[in-house]
């Protein structure tokens, strides 16, 4: 069998299905912080290094940034995020339901026009529950 057919026929695990939901909410915002990150250094038509050094820092933590798997702190988060022009939102969504709800968070990105005309965007991290 070829490398190919080995790779189709292999049995495929949802590692997803087995994380609690904190650790769901939690990767997907660290994910959704990754992208912010990459979104605008590719805007600034920046590679890596080029964005680490107007940050200060290493190619290497500028990777680690954009892997969704650097646990930042709100500290550092917040010198990051000022420092690249990218404001964070905080918002809950509420919903009634019947079911047991769960609170899960994302960012997602939003553009509103600013006075000047011009579109102006930044990234929203939305708690909203959902049903389980």
């Amino acid at each position: 069998m070829i490398k190919k057919e080995k790779i189709i026929n292999a049995k495929t695990v949802d590692f997803f299905n087995e994380l609690t939901q904190e650790e769901k909410a939690e990767a997907e915002l660290k994910a959704s912080i990754a992208m912010a990150i990459h979104d605008k250094r590719i805007a600034m038509k920046m590679n890596q290094q080029e964005f680490a050094e107007m940050n200060q820092v290493s190619q290497t933590m500028v990777s680690k940034w954009e892997s969704g798997e650097y646990n930042f702190t709100i500290s550092n988060l917040s010198k990051i995020l000022t420092a690249l022009g990218i404001k964070i939102m905080l918002q809950e969504e509420k919903k009634s339901s019947l079911t047991q709800v769960s609170q899960t968070s994302r960012i997602s990105k939003w553009e509103a026009a600013s006075s000047g005309g011009a579109a102006s965007g930044g990234y929203r991290i939305a708690a909203s529950p959902n049903a389980v």
